[in-house]
This record gives C-alpha cells, structure tokens and sequence, in this order.
C-alpha cells in the first residue's frame, strides 16, 4: 500500500516503516591524494533504498607526479549518518593492483558525517598507518564497495 508516507508492506501502517526513497544512479570518485593524478577509469554506481546506500567503484591510474601525503577516496553521493549509532562504514577491496609496495592488509572506512574515506594500512599485529601517496604508481587499479547509512 502506499500513502503520504510511502510504500507500506503488509498490514503495516507505521510512517517510521514505510519506504519513502529509492534511487540508482552513478557518481564519480576521486581520489584525495597530495600531488597529480590522471585516470585511466573513474566510475561509481550507488543503489539508495532508504538511508542504506550501496557504493560501487572503480579507480584506474594512468599517470602520476609529485605524490604526498596520505590517500583517501572522496565524492560518494551521500552524507554518511553522523550520529552515535553510525559506526565506520569499511569499504571491501575486490582488487588492488600495483602500489608501489605490497600492502597486504590495505583498509578503508567512511568516518560518520562526511563523504569522503581514509585508505590505511595495517601491518600484523600493530597499529595503521595513513596508505602513503607514494604508494600509488601509473598503473594502481582500485575496486571496492561500501555500504552505509545516510542522513
């Protein structure tokens, strides 16, 4: 059933319950990264059903310079929720491809109230560390997914 409040499954007639908001669509990432990067693909897609966004991406690099400071990937399509209940969202590395050194336990989370993430890495039995500029090369390839709630 729908009404003013939404879809309503069932004999359900809870405004908190009803499905108000369905949207596919693509968006663009980027990583955030001191230095020049150029892209060989830059492609996202995000399936939104209420405030749960599924993220997909992919990041190819074609060309580097100057690389500094710590990698992050910005540009997600949706504001992550940023009350208490809104843990670290970690993104799920299908590939990575050719850093600069092998970085077997390379991590990535959406902080509550933002649209960007931090990509670390962890070596075994100790503390991350911010994934290096200096590990991107010319031929890095990235893909990933992530699942969150919005505001």
């Amino acid at each position: 059933r729908v009404d003013s409040d939404g879809l309503k499954f069932n004999a359900d007639t809870a405004a908190a319950n009803a499905l108000s908001d369905y949207e596919k669509g693509s968006w663009t990432p980027t990583l955030t990264i001191g230095g020049t990067v150029g892209y060989g693909t830059r492609e996202g897609s995000y399936t939104k059903v209420g405030n749960l966004v599924n993220i997909n991406f992919a990041i190819s690099i074609n060309s580097i310079s100057s690389l500094s400071s710590t990698v992050g990937i910005s540009g997600f399509p949706f504001t992550v929720r940023g009350d208490s209940t809104a843990d670290s969202s970690p993104i799920q590395f299908g590939i990575v491809r050719s850093l600069a050194t092998d970085y077997p336990n390379l991590r990535g989370y959406l902080g509550a109230g933002g649209t960007a993430s931090s990509l670390s890495v962890q070596a075994t039995n100790a503390g991350h560390t911010g994934l290096p500029g200096t590990a991107i090369t010319a031929s890095t390839i990235l893909y990933g997914s992530v699942v969150y709630n919005s505001t």
